[in-house]
C-alpha cells in the first residue's frame, strides 16, 4: 500500500516537470561511504534525455584510511520531479564499478625493511536511491543524494552533497 501511495505521489508531482531536454550539467561532490567509512570527492556529468529523464555518469574517489582505499564509477538514470522552480527530487537507478584496495605490511627478513603491498579487487554492482536538488539560480544548483551500492561483498550506502552548474 505504501508503494502505491508513493507511486501516486510521484506521478502527481511529476506533472509539474519543466522542460529541460538536451540540457547538461556538471557537479562537484563530497561523499561518505559507509563500508569504506571515509569521505571522498566526486565529479558528475548529467544529460537530460527527455524533459524528465536524466542520464548521469559519475566518479568518486574516497580518501585512504587504515590501509584501505576505494573509488567507484557510476552510470545512473534519474526521473526528475520538479516540485517547484527551486526544488526537485529524483529516484536513482543504475550501475556501479567499484575498486577496493587493501594494503598489508611485509617485512623483509634479510634487510629488516617493512613495505606495504597493495592488492585490488574490482566489482560490478547496482545503485538505487533518492536525490534532491535545489536550484540556487538558473544555472547553479545544490544536490543531496543517498544511494545504496549493491556489490558482492562490498555493499555500502553513499551520501553525497554537491554543487553543480547547468550549461
Amino acid at each position: 500500500m505504501k508503494r502505491i501511495l508513493l507511486l501516486m505521489g510521484i506521478v502527481f508531482f511529476g506533472m509539474t516537470a519543466m522542460a529541460q531536454k538536451d540540457s547538461k550539467s556538471i557537479s562537484l561532490n563530497l561523499a561518505y561511504g559507509t563500508e569504506v567509512k571515509n569521505v571522498g570527492v566526486g565529479l558528475k556529468g548529467a544529460y537530460f534525455i527527455t524533459d524528465e529523464v536524466r542520464a548521469e555518469l559519475g566518479f568518486n574517489r574516497f580518501l585512504n584510511k587504515s590501509n584501505t582505499n576505494m573509488w567507484d564509477i557510476n552510470a545512473n538514470l534519474h526521473y526528475v520531479f520538479n516540485l517547484s522552480e527551486k526544488v526537485a527530487f529524483y529516484p536513482i537507478l543504475g550501475f556501479t564499478l567499484t575498486n577496493w584496495g587493501a594494503a598489508r605490511e611485509v617485512t623483509d627478513n634479510v634487510t629488516n625493511k617493512t613495505e606495504k603491498i597493495w592488492s585490488y579487487s574490482s566489482r560490478l554492482g547496482a545503485n538505487f536511491g533518492l536525490g534532491a536538488q535545489y536550484n540556487i539560480s538558473d544555472r547553479v544548483f545544490s544536490l543531496l543524494e543517498v544511494k545504496k551500492q549493491v556489490v558482492s561483498d562490498y555493499d555500502q550506502t553513499v551520501v553525497s552533497l554537491g554543487i553543480g552548474m547547468r550549461f
